[in-house]
């Protein structure tokens, strides 16, 4: 029997590590080693993992669910019940002023949402499987080579709270389009907002939360779309009447969200923008500041050729311009609009969710288009074009901003950019590395989501057991520089 049919038989990992038949017996010894600790390691999880179970009653079918079972749409449904009983069970704790236990807040040890491991390792996969996808269908450069290795130096896996991530590879930067770039500056980006949040809340400052729309007709570009919607922004913060109002509020600034969807009709992009006063407004300043907005933005509108949205039948207010009012010290209204914010936020990882529109088949997020293009059928190389249009479209635009001065005003560190934040090192040393050669083959073959996979669950004593299975590896050394295993 050849070893690597003797490792794909055998149950849990043995000391008799396929890929280590031209070691030295010291090699064999340290893997040895070191499968002796991963076997205590899991015995421990498995106990406090059992011990969870017991706990948590009524919550086991949901988390019992294996992977790779549901699909695209029912994925996401079936994520959202493993945390809705993941939190079902979970001890309850009321969030600080401004914020959701569902970020990560970058001063202060705060309390955040655990993401049950089925869904983040559901999340991994759908993240590098569209990535993947990119490479042959995406218009960008650098978003095909996103994730690959540089050069020919080795690829490091690292362990790092409770997950895995690479090191030594490219990273695109575009949070609109790259499905694991994205997700990782998006989070820094809203971690920025709710710290804003906070702090400003603390200094006894007022907010009010404004959302613009613009009335599209069928087919028209989203390029064209955005257009419109930031000069009318721009018009709208130029004009006399915006900047006493301004004074009058003693507004401090302002914080811009950009969010794209696709619609029925058309493209359907809104902007959020957040205004810091110094004190918390009034319902009568906040209904006469709106009719201010939504005249200036209207004779914008106008000037360039274009209807004005119609009157809400239910609400009586313009579609168009919403000037949102909250009351001081209402955190639940001030916790449901970050909430609502951070949902905004994430709406191009589709990954996490499904927008309601998308749901009801009235619209889709723009990774429901990507998913269309790569599953193939009749609507594939529509769906890829409208993809493409949405990459060019996105180029350069800014998913969220502050206005100036604002962040030296909350006392905030200088922002970074987008490709900074994919850049940015999370920390850990690599335990394991994977040479150019083989990380390369393992790109082409789509299997950069199995390697973080195996390292998460089983260390690199898996990833050995990985690299066997598919290609059947026979040498792994311990390099006496970086005292660490190289594989390939």
């Amino acid at each position: 029997m050849s070893e690597r049919s003797a490792g794909q038989r055998g149950g849990p990992m043995s000391t008799a590590v396929p890929g280590t038949a031209r070691m030295s017996d010291r090699h064999r010894r340290v893997i040895a080693r070191k499968a002796d600790v991963l076997s205590e390691q899991r015995e421990a999880a498995d106990r406090a993992r059992l011990a969870a179970k017991a706990a948590a009653t009524g919550a086991d079918d949901a988390l019992r669910a294996p992977l790779g079972t549901v699909g695209n749409r029912d994925q996401r449904r079936y994520e959202s019940r493993v945390v809705a009983q993941h939190e079902r069970h979970a001890p309850a704790a009321e969030p600080p002023l401004g914020t959701s236990q569902s970020y990560r807040p970058t001063d202060g040890d705060q309390r955040i949402r655990a993401v049950p491991p089925e869904v983040a390792e559901a999340r991994t996969v759908k993240r590098w499987g569209q990535l993947h996808g990119l490479r042959s269908r995406s218009s960008k450069k650098r978003v095909r080579k996103c994730k690959t290795v540089i050069g020919n130096g080795h690829v490091g896996l690292v362990a790092n709270g409770g997950g895995s991530h690479f090191t030594g590879l490219e990273s695109c930067g575009n949070i609109w389009v790259c499905p694991v770039c994205g997700p990782k500056i998006r989070a820094s980006r809203t971690n920025d907002v709710l710290l804003a949040f906070d702090r400003h809340a603390a200094n006894g400052g007022g907010f009010a939360f404004l959302t613009l729309t613009v009335q599209h007709e069928h087919g028209e570009a989203l390029a064209m779309l955005l257009g419109v919607l930031g000069g009318a922004w721009k018009s709208v913060a130029e004009q006399r009447e915006y900047k006493e109002w301004k004074q009058r509020l003693g507004m401090i600034g302002s914080i811009t969200a950009l969010e794209v969807t696709d619609g029925v009709n058309s493209w359907h992009p809104h902007r959020h923008v957040m205004l810091l006063t110094e004190r918390p407004l009034s319902r009568n300043e906040v209904e006469a500041f709106e009719a201010v907005l939504d005249e200036l933005y209207g004779r914008w509108i106008t000037k360039q050729g274009r209807k004005r949205g119609g009157l809400d039948a239910r609400t009586g207010r313009r579609v168009g311009v919403r000037l949102e009012y909250v009351a001081p010290g209402k955190r639940e209204q001030l916790g449901r609009y970050i909430t609502k914010l951070q949902a905004g936020f994430e709406l191009t990882r589709g990954d996490l969710k499904q927008s309601r529109a998308a749901a009801d088949g009235k619209g889709r997020l723009p990774f429901d288009i990507l998913d269309e293009a790569m599953a193939g059928g009749e609507g594939a190389d529509q769906a890829l074009a409208r993809w493409r249009e949405y990459e060019q479209a996105m180029t350069g635009k800014s998913a969220v901003r502050f206005s100036k001065g604002l962040r030296a005003h909350l006392g905030m560190e200088a922002a970074k950019t987008d490709q900074e934040l994919a850049e940015q090192v999370v920390g850990g040393e690599a335990d394991i590395y994977i040479r150019a050669r083989l990380f390369r083959r393992m790109t082409r073959d789509g299997h950069r989501a199995r390697l973080l996979l195996a390292h998460r669950r089983g260390g690199e004593l898996a990833v050995l057991q990985l690299v066997a299975d598919l290609y059947g590896v026979s040498f792994a050394a311990e390099d006496e520089h970086l005292r660490r295993l190289i594989v390939g």
